[in-house]
């Protein structure tokens, strides 16, 4: 069985410096079945508590049952093993591919993930305007982490493995 990739832009990964994993297909494997390498774009450690993000092209923020599920059992399993102490930011923007992504400026909206007692949860869909609000907030409050789920915008998506 191959491993899928799932590259939703192929001109940017055509423009740009990106790794390229696909030598590894068939080589290694979890549980019998074949993976591949994967990323988390950005990643912001302070004190023992973490700020991972994620950064998808195009103008339409995917949900955790639209993104591929070996990312979902990544970011679930990285989640749970850090639990109360690491978030995930999954934020959308549509920068052409052939400028940088200014990864301040050019957040168009996100949403948050987290691990509570295991079930890996997302918050609803937030405007890119609160982007540098919700990060900086995030980095000032890590002890709130393991509460954040409570928010009224938190909604339950299911345990993703």
């Amino acid at each position: 069985m191959e491993a899928v990739s799932a590259i939703h832009s192929p001109a940017r990964l055509a423009q740009s410096r990106c790794l390229d994993h696909s030598a590894w297909s068939g080589k290694l494997k979890s549980n019998g079945n074949d993976v591949l390498f994967s990323d988390i774009d950005a990643v912001l450690e302070f004190g023992g508590f973490f700020i991972f993000v994620d950064f998808k092209a195009g103008p339409a923020l995917p949900t955790l049952p639209e993104l591929h599920r070996g990312q979902v059992l990544l970011f679930h399993r990285l989640l749970s093993a850090l639990e109360g102490r690491a978030i995930l930011a999954l934020a959308c923007h549509t920068v052409d591919a052939d400028r940088r992504i200014d990864t301040l400026g050019d957040v168009d909206r996100f949403s948050i993930l987290v691990s509570v007692k295991g079930v890996l949860t997302e918050s609803v869909e937030l405007p890119g305007s609160k982007w540098q609000t919700f990060i900086v907030w995030a980095n000032q409050n890590p002890e709130k982490f393991s509460e954040l789920h409570l928010a009224r915008w938190f909604r339950y998506r299911g345990n993703a493995g």
